[in-house]
């Protein structure tokens, strides 16, 4: 999703940065947490790489897949997202004819 949005806004990073903002698409083996003081904690993100960096904020987008084969054993269509390809958006129809998604399964808003 990062990439679509970098590649949509180009001077993204460049505004982001001068706001402090760091976008690091590594990632991330571990989260700890660490006491700063009475105000303010501090999460230290150690990467696969070894690395770490320490920030008081966090954005993150989990990975998303299906938990199950019942979806791919019915030879439904699936985007790039891994959610289902929704043919009809008004009433949640996929590529298999008289099966319907709803819900996360289906959200392109993810």
């Amino acid at each position: 999703m990062i990439k679509a949005i970098l590649a949509a806004y180009p001077a993204a990073p460049a505004l982001l940065a001068a706001e402090g903002i760091l976008i690091d698409e590594r990632t991330i083996a571990q989260l700890e947490k660490i006491p700063a003081n009475a105000n303010n904690e501090t999460i230290m993100m150690v990467f696969t790489d070894g690395t770490n960096h320490t920030t008081n904020s966090l954005l993150w987008r989990p990975p998303f897949g299906q938990t199950n084969t019942f979806a791919k054993d019915l030879g439904l269509a699936f985007n790039t997202k891994a959610n289902l390809t929704i043919m009809a958006a008004v009433n949640g129809s996929t590529s298999v004819q008289g099966v319907y998604s709803a819900g996360d399964a289906s959200s392109n808003l993810r």
